[in-house]
C-alpha cells in the first residue's frame, strides 16, 4: 500500500522524441523503457506500437507517433516518440503538455535540416527543455563525436536553448538493448532527464 501511495505522488514528466527520421529516436525509446523497467521494479516499462524489434526499426524506421511509460528512482515518465514533425505539431494541437524532448542524433550524419526543423518547432510550441541523445557512437571516431557535438550545441542555441548547458549523452541505443555495459549511456540519459528537467508545475 505505501508503495501504491508513493507512485500516486510521484512526478510525471511528460516528454517526446525528436530528430530526423533513421537517427534511432524509437530505439533509443524503447532502450529506455526497458532498461528502466529491469532496474526499477515498479510496474512500469509499458509498450504500444513503438515495441517492435529494433532489427525492424533500423531497416524501416518508425511510421506514426507512439508512446511508452517508465520509471527512474525519482519520477514516472511518459513519452511520446515522435517520427515526423507533423507528430509534433499534432501533440500541440491536440493541447499536449511536453515537458521536455531528447533530441536523437545519429554521430555519423551529425545535425541535419529535418533535426533542425524538429528543434525549431519544439520552441514554437513552447518544449522549455532539450536533453540530447548523441546516438550510434559505435559507428564514428572519437574526434568526430566532439565535432558532432559542438554542432549540436550550435542547433540548440540557434533554435533558441541554452545549447552550452544542455545535457549531451554519448551511447549506442541498439547496443543498450543487448549489451549490460552499453546500458550505462541509458542511465546516464535518464540521469540527465532526472536533473535537468524541472518537475511540472
Amino acid at each position: 500500500m505505501a508503495e501504491q501511495q508513493s507512485e500516486r505522488t510521484r512526478s510525471t514528466v511528460n516528454v517526446c522524441t525528436l530528430g530526423h527520421m533513421g537517427h534511432g529516436k524509437s530505439t533509443v525509446t524503447v532502450a529506455l523503457a526497458r532498461v528502466l523497467a529491469k532496474e526499477n521494479d515498479t510496474g512500469h516499462g509499458h509498450f504500444q506500437a513503438v515495441d517492435r524489434a529494433p532489427e525492424e526499426q533500423a531497416r524501416e524506421g518508425a511510421v506514426d507517433a507512439s508512446h511508452v511509460e517508465y520509471d527512474t528512482a525519482a519520477r514516472h515518465y511518459v513519452h511520446i516518440d515522435c517520427p515526423k514533425p507533423e507528430d509534433l505539431k499534432g501533440l500541440a494541437e491536440a493541447g499536449a503538455r511536453l515537458d521536455a524532448a531528447i533530441l536523437v542524433v545519429a554521430a555519423p550524419d551529425g545535425v541535419t535540416a529535418q533535426g533542425r526543423e524538429h528543434l525549431r518547432l519544439a520552441r514554437e510550441i513552447g518544449i522549455p527543455r532539450v536533453v540530447t541523445f548523441l546516438n550510434k557512437t559505435d559507428l564514428a571516431d572519437e574526434g568526430m563525436l566532439d565535432v558532432v557535438e559542438t554542432e549540436i550545441r550550435a542547433a540548440l542555441t540557434e533554435a533558441g536553448y541554452p545549447g552550452d548547458q544542455a545535457p549531451v549523452v554519448a551511447g549506442s541505443a541498439i547496443r543498450a538493448l543487448a549489451e549490460d555495459q552499453a546500458r550505462a549511456a541509458i542511465d546516464r540519459l535518464a540521469a540527465a532527464l532526472d536533473s535537468y528537467v524541472p518537475d511540472p508545475a
